[in-house]
Protein backbone atom coordinates (compact mmCIF):
# COMPACT_ATOMS: atom_id res chain seq x y z
CA UNK A 1 0.00 0.00 0.00
CA UNK A 2 2.90 2.51 0.87
CA UNK A 3 4.18 2.18 -2.97
CA UNK A 4 0.42 3.65 -4.26
CA UNK A 5 0.77 7.01 -2.25
CA UNK A 6 3.16 8.97 -0.55
CA UNK A 7 2.67 8.82 3.03
CA UNK A 8 3.97 11.52 5.83
CA UNK A 9 4.33 11.16 9.42
CA UNK A 10 1.78 13.71 10.33
CA UNK A 11 -0.97 13.04 8.21
CA UNK A 12 -0.56 9.44 9.93
CA UNK A 13 -2.83 8.51 12.62
CA UNK A 14 -4.06 5.58 15.17
CA UNK A 15 -7.80 5.16 14.92
CA UNK A 16 -10.21 3.05 16.52
CA UNK A 17 -13.44 2.49 15.39
CA UNK A 18 -16.69 0.68 14.68
CA UNK A 19 -17.41 -0.51 11.21
CA UNK A 20 -21.08 0.41 10.56
CA UNK A 21 -21.54 -0.57 6.66
CA UNK A 22 -19.48 -2.73 3.50
CA UNK A 23 -20.03 -0.76 -0.54
CA UNK A 24 -18.05 -1.56 -3.21
CA UNK A 25 -15.10 0.01 -2.87
CA UNK A 26 -14.64 0.92 0.63
CA UNK A 27 -15.98 0.69 4.42
CA UNK A 28 -17.98 3.02 6.75
CA UNK A 29 -16.63 3.61 10.18
CA UNK A 30 -17.51 5.57 13.27
CA UNK A 31 -15.35 5.99 16.49
CA UNK A 32 -15.96 6.29 19.93
CA UNK A 33 -16.26 10.49 18.96
CA UNK A 34 -18.78 10.18 17.21
CA UNK A 35 -16.55 11.05 13.33
CA UNK A 36 -17.28 9.29 10.54
CA UNK A 37 -15.00 7.69 8.25
CA UNK A 38 -14.99 6.04 4.85
CA UNK A 39 -11.83 3.74 4.93
CA UNK A 40 -10.38 2.16 1.86
CA UNK A 41 -10.29 -1.71 0.75
CA UNK A 42 -7.14 -3.01 0.85
CA UNK A 43 -4.52 -5.99 1.60
CA UNK A 44 -4.81 -4.77 5.33
CA UNK A 45 -8.48 -4.24 5.52
CA UNK A 46 -9.71 -7.17 3.91
CA UNK A 47 -10.73 -9.02 7.10
CA UNK A 48 -13.24 -6.26 7.91
CA UNK A 49 -16.66 -6.90 8.66
CA UNK A 50 -19.69 -5.52 10.05
CA UNK A 51 -19.91 -4.82 13.26
CA UNK A 52 -16.05 -5.41 13.96
CA UNK A 53 -14.15 -2.48 16.90
CA UNK A 54 -10.45 -2.11 14.49
CA UNK A 55 -7.32 -0.23 16.02
CA UNK A 56 -4.94 0.13 13.41
CA UNK A 57 -2.99 3.03 11.68
CA UNK A 58 -4.05 4.72 8.99
CA UNK A 59 -2.97 7.63 6.34
CA UNK A 60 -6.09 10.05 7.11
CA UNK A 61 -6.82 12.22 4.04
CA UNK A 62 -9.95 14.66 3.84
CA UNK A 63 -11.81 15.98 1.08
CA UNK A 64 -14.78 18.61 0.79
CA UNK A 65 -17.43 17.60 -0.96
CA UNK A 66 -20.34 19.63 -2.50
CA UNK A 67 -22.00 19.57 0.81
CA UNK A 68 -19.81 17.72 3.15
CA UNK A 69 -16.37 17.42 4.50
CA UNK A 70 -15.20 13.14 3.66
CA UNK A 71 -12.70 11.75 5.70
CA UNK A 72 -11.13 8.93 4.05
CA UNK A 73 -8.49 6.16 6.01
CA UNK A 74 -5.66 4.51 4.30
CA UNK A 75 -5.02 1.76 6.32
CA UNK A 76 -1.13 0.54 7.01
CA UNK A 77 -0.13 -2.65 8.39
CA UNK A 78 2.44 -2.77 11.48
CA UNK A 79 5.15 -3.16 9.07
CA UNK A 80 4.01 -0.48 6.72
CA UNK A 81 3.83 1.45 9.73
CA UNK A 82 7.47 0.86 11.22
CA UNK A 83 8.53 1.41 7.56
CA UNK A 84 7.07 5.06 7.95
CA UNK A 85 8.85 6.11 10.85
CA UNK A 86 11.98 4.47 10.13
CA UNK A 87 12.37 1.96 13.12
CA UNK A 88 13.57 -1.39 12.91
CA UNK A 89 11.13 -3.42 15.09
CA UNK A 90 12.39 -6.66 16.60
CA UNK A 91 8.91 -7.57 18.58
CA UNK A 92 7.77 -11.11 17.73
CA UNK A 93 11.05 -12.53 16.97
CA UNK A 94 13.20 -15.04 18.73
CA UNK A 95 17.07 -13.61 19.44
CA UNK A 96 18.22 -15.83 16.65
CA UNK A 97 16.57 -14.34 14.07
CA UNK A 98 16.91 -10.70 15.66
CA UNK A 99 20.86 -11.69 15.42
CA UNK A 100 20.91 -11.32 19.00
CA UNK A 101 22.96 -13.50 21.27
CA UNK A 102 22.61 -13.76 25.47
CA UNK A 103 26.13 -12.29 25.61
CA UNK A 104 24.60 -9.15 23.72
CA UNK A 105 22.55 -8.49 26.37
Amino acid sequence: MMNDMDFILEDTILVRCLITSISGEHYKGKDYQGNRYYIEKNEFSKTFQVGDDRSFYAYKKEFQGIFEKRTFLFPLSGEDYLKLIDRDDYSGKTLKEAGITLRDI
